[in-house]
């Protein structure tokens, strides 16, 4: 059964002075969960977590501050009334809030955006990242979060389980179409020149995953320049070509880790780590927990 509650979120209304205003709890949707929390100055690193997050602001401009995983680029930004940001999922991520925001936390269940990826998109949900999308506008995606909003302030008939659960499935839905991997696919395959290069890499990365590969070997396998290839793989992707790799074998390794069959040892070996340690190392800083730990928890 799906079911998400507040326990499974990052439990910001309950950080520093921030007050929870109200959230579905009462509702017992499962699908997902919703907040509205009147926030005050804070900083803390949120551990990961399996489901899908959006912060969406309601009032008042709002430096935000992130810094996610082992990346070693903070990002800033003016978060503005009806704009968002993403709250990675399977990710710890240090935030820093500097201003009092009204704030929709929202969290969607990992199952019900796995199903809107591949019964909507026809895509493999394993192959579907959120784009790390900071202080963001999107008129679509906002109108569905006012729904939320509405449904959380004023209860009624017209926002039933049934109604939310619609809603739920076309916020998914946004996400993916609008600010995910997908996105990008498509976008840098039709408008831009390097877009079918970058792709290029991107496959020889998985293909070569176990593998010490080498900067110098995925551009070579682009057909590119290092140089233009780092480039033009951060402008498409918004990170670097070896933060993607370190991704890709870590989310490579979450997988291996469920299903029980393999060791620690092995893992680090299938998926590139040059030894167990580097790779408890990397995976420990990208989620938060030691690949142990992950693995008793799933």
């Amino acid at each position: 059964m799906v079911e998400i509650r507040e326990r499974d979120t990052h439990l910001v209304a309950y950080r520093e002075r921030n007050v929870l205003l109200t959230d579905s709890t009462p509702f017992n949707w499962g699908f997902a969960h919703a907040s509205l929390v009147r926030e005050a100055p804070w900083n803390a690193r949120l551990p990961a977590i399996p489901h899908i997050g959006i912060a969406f602001n309601l009032r008042s401009p709002t430096l935000v501050t992130r810094m996610m995983g082992d990346h070693d680029d903070t990002d800033a930004a003016w978060l503005h009334p009806h704009q968002f940001s993403v709250l990675p999922s399977d990710t710890e991520v240090h935030w820093h809030i500097d201003g009092k925001p009204d704030t929709l936390l929202l969290y969607v269940h990992r199952q019900v955006f796995d199903e809107v990826s591949a019964t909507i998109f026809n895509t493999d949900p394993a192959t579907i990242d959120l784009l790390p999308r900071l202080a963001y506008a999107d008129p679509l995606l906002a109108s569905l979060c006012l729904e939320f909003v509405q449904a959380l302030n004023q209860p009624s008939l017209v926002y039933d389980t049934k109604y939310m659960q619609l809603v739920t499935t076309q916020f998914a839905s946004c996400l993916i179409k609008n600010h995910s991997n997908l996105t990008l696919r498509a976008l840098s395959c039709d408008t831009h020149p390097s877009g079918e290069k970058v792709e290029r890499a991107k496959a020889f990365m998985k293909q070569n995953l176990g593998l010490n590969i080498s900067l110098d070997a995925i551009a070579d396998a682009a057909g590119m320049s290092t140089f233009h290839f780092i480039r033009e793989f951060k402008s498409l992707n918004q990170v670097t070509p070896y933060q993607y790799l370190l991704k890709m074998r870590v989310d490579t390794a979450r997988r291996l880790l469920r299903q029980q069959r393999y060791t620690l040892a092995e893992i680090a070996l299938e998926c590139g780590f040059s030894t167990q340690s580097h790779f408890t190392h990397v995976f420990k800083k990208m989620t938060g927990l030691t690949p142990k730990a992950y693995r008793l928890s799933h």
